[in-house]
């Protein structure tokens, strides 16, 4: 799952979990690595200056080295949190799995930033959102989005009922190549 902060792909990893599929989320890859690292740095802050240092897959090769340490697949992997086209690249490529889907998750910036939890670090203001949402947009799901490297567009801004609906149902394979947004 693809997609900027706020827009569902915590929810649509859930969904996954409970249909049965293995989860990485790439978030918590990283929030791990950062935590390890007691920095004065933002999480976002210090995300930024990982893709500058390590590179901009250090998060995915991070999590198949985690998740994924044999060559043999692991079937109906799910990740959430990809945000660079080099990462699709380095699934497909690198660890060898040419058929991954890529799922694109979106919602305007308000319903977005109605959605965050603050307790959980997430910005308190529309403006530091919005700072963190165009920092991490231009990360690359920018190039994802005009690229059309996605198998499935969900916009999420029904409730939650049909979000979850609508993911349970593309993971089963019932949607190919398509748009979907609530009527």
């Amino acid at each position: 799952f693809s997609g900027p902060v706020g827009c569902g792909k915590s929810t649509a990893l859930d969904v996954a979990e409970t249909e049965g599929f293995e989860t990485v989320e790439l978030g918590d890859v990283a929030r791990s690595m950062y935590e390890s690292k007691h920095t004065t740095l933002s999480l976002s802050e210090w995300a930024e200056r990982q893709r500058e240092e390590e590179g901009r897959t250090y998060a995915i090769e991070r999590a198949m080295e985690d998740y994924y340490p044999s060559s043999e697949a692991i079937p109906g992997l799910v990740i959430s949190g990809v945000r660079d086209p080099l990462e699709i690249e380095y699934v497909r490529q690198q660890v060898g799995l040419p058929e991954l889907v890529v799922d694109v998750c979106w919602a305007s910036q308000l319903e977005r930033f109605q959605r965050l939890d603050r307790d959980k670090g997430y910005a308190q203001n529309f403006g530091a959102f919005l700072s963190r949402d165009a920092r991490e947009i231009q990360w690359g799901i920018d190039s994802i989005i005009q690229r059309q490297e996605y198998d499935y567009w969900i916009t999420n801004k029904g409730s939650e009922n049909w979000f979850r609906t609508v993911v349970a149902r593309m993971l089963k394979g019932v949607y190919k190549k398509t748009y979907l947004t609530p009527e």
